[in-house]
């Protein structure tokens, strides 16, 4: 438990070196493979992390893209991928076959799918989605909508991470929805320290459209407005911590009780000077 509870915490673009950290701890015989596999899966799940390949493939691991053992379906280019989910890395590749696309679900999942990879191009540092799409009782359809992006700056000491995970659950005849779902940012800051900041949010909304263009717009409206919403609020939050519980850890009087005069910065170090002398 205490492995997992390692690596689970581990942030963004870090898994491989808290693994390391972690068999280095416990020994050889400390964790096995098998259970390792079970964790790194479980992280992945979690975080909505992105294996890439050659060229521009890639592919989000979830419970929703998974197909089978290190085995995803990336929706937007109708592929089959197999990853290694310790390095992160695409391994082989198949085309998802016909048969397994519905397509009154396609109808209103392509254009969705090219409305959110627009949105992440532009505000999502690299950015990459899952749109998926099923088909239940009386023709209603459900699409669930995976983002993920990050921001690595090792050299800085820091990383970070944006998901967010949207359920809309589509009456067509009616022509409305409603959509639910839940932001969620990652901040690791490891110079001279190692402090973390983790925040979530939840929102919904109804969705009213007239053809299967508008039905893509209003969905990828309502996911830009709420995470914007989101955003700003971090924002806000941030600056007004600054100003009270920053600022009440810091010392409002030195030890000795007086106010440093910094008008007479310039005599204080001629002073000491003169003494060294």
């Amino acid at each position: 438990q205490i492995a997992k509870r390692f690596i689970m915490s581990s942030p963004v673009g870090e898994l491989g070196q808290v693994i390391s950290d972690v068999k280095a701890l416990l020994g050889q015989d400390g964790i096995d493979e098998e259970t390792l596999r079970k964790f790194v899966r479980e992280y992945h799940h979690k975080n909505l992390s992105v294996a890439t390949g050659s060229g521009d493939q890639k592919v989000l691991l979830s419970d929703e893209s998974e197909r089978g053992e290190n085995v995803y379906v990336d929706y937007a280019s109708s592929s089959v991928y197999v990853v290694d989910p310790v390095q992160l890395k695409i391994v082989s590749r198949e085309d998802l076959a016909e048969s397994e696309m519905n397509s009154k679900v396609e109808e209103f999942r392509l254009p969705l799918q090219e409305k959110i990879s627009e949105y992440l191009k532009g505000s999502v540092s690299n950015g990459w989605s899952c749109v998926k799409g099923s088909e239940g009782d009386e023709g209603k359809l459900t699409f669930i909508l995976l983002i993920s992006g990050s921001k690595l700056n090792a050299k800085n000491f820091w990383n970070g991470r944006w998901t967010s995970r949207w359920k809309v659950a589509v009456d067509v005849s009616a022509r409305s929805a409603g959509m639910e779902g839940e932001v969620e940012s990652l901040v690791h800051y490891y110079e001279d320290g190692n402090v973390q900041m983790e925040a979530k949010a939840r929102s919904s909304s109804n969705i009213v459209w007239d053809d299967k263009a508008s039905f893509a717009h209003a969905v990828c409206k309502a996911v830009r407005e709420q995470e914007e919403e989101y955003h700003r609020h971090l924002e806000d939050s941030q600056a007004s911590a600054a100003e009270s519980a920053f600022k009440s850890l810091r010392r409002k009087m030195p030890i000795t009780q007086t106010k440093f005069q910094w008008d007479k910065v310039a005599a204080y170090s001629l002073a000491r000077e003169l003494t060294s002398k």
